[in-house]
């Protein structure tokens, strides 16, 4: 099993909560002898590059850079398999499923979704290269309505994000086996915490749009 997590691809100054973070996920690895990958810019780059050209293209023309760290989570997936977890997220459990494909499931106070935090696939899985056609799709349709140039958070999540993959497991009618998380309150800084959570998620830096950019803060993620 390879535990998977990416960081560089909206620059390179570090959170401390990651910095903090890490520590715990790498200790995950070492007590059920999993492999750990953090992924850089450079090795992102050149995954997309010399194995899947037919998606460079796609990643290097999105309109925000958060884009390419949805996208990217998928091709790494494929190439190598193991489970992806999210810089700002932790494992409660003892050990990942064992499972051919796996997603967030989101519990929060007012409501329960699909997340894209933590994602579990088997190498070589074509249901994820088909979400990423699906995503192309997406892109050249949302493109077309004025008012995502106004709802850009929004945009991200209806192109690559988690309402896209929703709506890709429900066209396909796939129910995916999932990870219970918990939806952390930005504001309050409170973790939500209801039971049941398999990874805890924190309040960071995911999904703020600012004026001009789109960078990683936790808007919800």
């Amino acid at each position: 099993m390879i535990i998977h997590q990416i960081f560089g691809l909206l620059g390179d100054d570090m959170p401390d909560l990651f910095k903090n973070l890490i520590p715990k996920i790498t200790d995950f690895c070492l007590r059920n002898n999993y492999q750990y990958v953090n992924w850089n810019k450079v090795m992102c780059d050149e995954l997309i590059k010399y194995h899947y050209p037919q998606y460079e293209e796609l990643y290097n023309n999105v309109k925000y850079p958060i884009m390419k760290v949805d996208i990217i989570r998928f091709i790494i997936l494929h190439r190598y398999g193991g489970i992806y977890i999210d810089m700002d997220c932790i494992p409660v459990i003892k050990k990942v499923k064992e499972s051919d494909f796996v997603v967030a499931y989101k519990k929060g106070l007012k409501r329960e979704h699909y997340e894209m935090e933590i994602l579990q696939s088997k190498k070589n899985n074509s249901l994820l290269l088909h979400f990423l056609n699906y995503v192309k799709e997406q892109i050249i349709e949302k493109d077309k309505i004025e008012i995502y140039d106004t709802w850009k958070a929004r945009y991200v999540y209806h192109t690559t994000g988690p309402y896209s993959l929703t709506r890709f497991l429900k066209k396909n009618k796939i129910n995916p086996d999932t990870y219970i998380i918990n939806e952390p309150d930005l504001k309050t800084k409170s973790l939500n915490i209801l039971g049941g959570e398999e990874f805890i998620s924190y309040p960071s830096c995911s999904y703020l749009v600012a004026s001009s950019s789109y960078s990683k803060t936790k808007e919800i993620n």
